[in-house]
């Protein structure tokens, strides 16, 4: 595994966050449709390699509800990329708009997650210390 630091997916708004911080994220980072290749999408971000569990439960700020598992709070990892399993929820029912090169990236990967990194917790927490604390804050989902 190379020393290359991981790319994070955004932020997703969690159900403590006021209604107007989740209508505020909502108008700037969701697409009207989703991307053809929306199912393909979903998913890749459901097959990452595990790094990490979060015990800690998950609803939809808008309904309430808990979001249940494959979504759980676990990050996952290609070996690029680290992302929380809950931005499949996102995606998935609120058309989320991943980064232009994470799309590309899972493109050009035919939508296939690589085999397990060699050493993976080693290579993301070498990552992660090299963020700053919003950054952290933002892999983390807060």
């Amino acid at each position: 595994m190379s020393d290359q630091p991981y790319r994070a997916v955004p932020y997703v708004p969690a159900r403590s966050d006021s209604s107007d911080r989740i209508f505020q994220w909502l108008d700037g980072n969701t697409d009207a449709s989703p991307p053809s290749d929306h199912s393909r999408i979903v998913h890749y971000l459901l097959g990452g390699h595990p790094l990490a569990a979060c015990p800690s439960i998950c609803s939809d700020p808008f309904y309430g509800t808990r979001i249940q598992p494959p979504y759980e709070d676990l990050f996952v990892t290609d070996g690029s990329w680290i992302w929380n399993r809950t931005v499949a929820y996102w995606v998935e029912f609120y058309l989320l708009r991943l980064p232009s090169d994470f799309l590309k990236h899972m493109r050009q990967a035919s939508f296939r997650i690589p085999a397990k990194p060699q050493n993976p917790h080693e290579s993301a927490s070498k990552a992660l210390r090299r963020l700053n604390a919003e950054e952290a804050f933002t892999v983390a989902g807060g």
